[in-house]
């Protein structure tokens, strides 16, 4: 393996670790309201998508299929929200 070079992906790879980053991304929103809102959103959104990409690495397929399921079901609920309803 060449120097600096991991084999493992990028992110977390167990699902409590996933969780983690949906977890994360649920507090940006909830704390919207004390700062710039758009901002917060736009983190939340960047979290989800980490969230995303290291649920879509879990080798549990149901942890993954319920993971992904939260994570969609989040950024439905910002697009609703920047949609403003």
């Amino acid at each position: 393996m060449l120097a600096g070079m991991d084999a493992r992906p990028e992110g977390p790879n167990d699902p409590a670790a996933v969780w983690d980053l949906i977890r994360r991304a649920d507090e940006f929103v909830k704390y919207s309201p004390n700062r710039d809102p758009a901002t917060a959103r736009a983190q939340a959104r960047r979290q989800l998508e980490r969230a995303a990409e290291a649920a879509s690495a879990l080798t549990d397929a149901d942890a993954r299929d319920a993971l992904t399921a939260q994570v969609r079901r989040r950024l439905d609920d910002l697009d609703i929200d920047d949609a403003g309803g």
